[in-house]
């Protein structure tokens, strides 16, 4: 017997109140008749449902599911665009401040984010972002002034 899933389905109350009534008469489990009743009606309706995808397959209606990859690239983008604003926008803000607390603070708040964005980068390879990020490791590891 195959792997079980659960599934909610809201019905009829006279439906339901027949099935219950039945499966108690009969003395079978509810999740068994249940079972049974869906995989008839699925034996029964397989034929059809074949039918009307043969149908648009004919009408040369194609599903296409390069329109997620669509969505993914866009995400991805914006995921670069932002990444390389928050990086220059820290990489300014650590190279003006003073030595000290703030500089510490800043260095901080870049190395922090550059964690985030490691992976962005080797998801997206983003020469862009790889160049920035390249700089923002020099700049943290270079000697204090």
């Amino acid at each position: 017997m195959g792997m079980r899933k659960q599934k909610n389905l809201r019905l009829r109350s006279d439906v339901l109140d027949q099935f219950t009534t039945i499966v108690s008469v009969l003395g079978l489990r509810q999740e068994d008749a249940a079972e049974q009743a869906l995989y008839e009606w699925t034996q029964r309706n397989k034929a059809e449902a074949q039918k009307r995808l043969d149908l648009y397959a004919e009408r040369g209606v194609e599903i296409n599911l390069e329109s997620c990859n669509v969505n993914i690239a866009i995400l991805q983008k914006t995921d670069v665009i932002l990444a390389k604003e928050q990086l220059k926008h820290l990489l300014e803000k650590y190279e003006i401040a003073e030595e000290g607390y703030e500089r510490t603070g800043q260095k901080l708040a870049l190395l922090k984010n550059l964690q985030k964005i490691r992976p962005i980068l080797v998801r997206t390879r983003d020469p862009e972002l790889a160049q920035l990020v390249e700089t923002v490791t020099k700049t943290l590891e270079a000697p204090a002034e």
